[in-house]
């Protein structure tokens, strides 16, 4: 675990203390869509987001109100969380983004972010 707060925006309907999982161990809806708009746009991005093996987290707040705006249709959720295992670099954003095996949700943000699919230039 590492100091400092950490945030994710994703699904809607979680509660404090459950636990995100990455998107290859569920069957509901994740931002790997967007694994080819990787921001830096190299292959280790692409290839660690376009895998789901990881749960990515960020200590910039509005970073992750961009993927909670970004979930799809009626959009998702901003969470505050803690890091489960070590902190990895993510390709994409390093030292603004990281991605962790897991991460337990200690505070409910925001419920409901809208969708907004224009959020994504925000991330460019």
């Amino acid at each position: 675990m590492s100091a400092g707060r950490f945030w994710h925006g994703g699904v809607r309907g979680l509660v404090v203390g459950d636990v995100l999982v990455p998107p290859c161990e569920h069957d509901g809806p994740t931002l790997k869509q967007y694994a080819s708009l990787t921001v830096t746009g190299n292959d280790a991005a692409r290839t660690q987001l376009g895998a789901g093996t990881r749960v990515f987290i960020t200590p910039e707040r509005d970073s992750a109100y961009v993927f909670a705006a970004l979930y799809p249709p009626p959009g998702g959720a901003l969470y505050e969380v803690e890091p489960i295992g070590d902190l990895e670099a993510d390709h994409d954003a390093p030292g603004r983004s990281f991605a962790v095996e897991r991460a337990r949700i200690v505070a409910v943000d925001e419920a409901e972010v809208a969708f907004d699919p224009a959020a994504i230039e925000a991330l460019v």
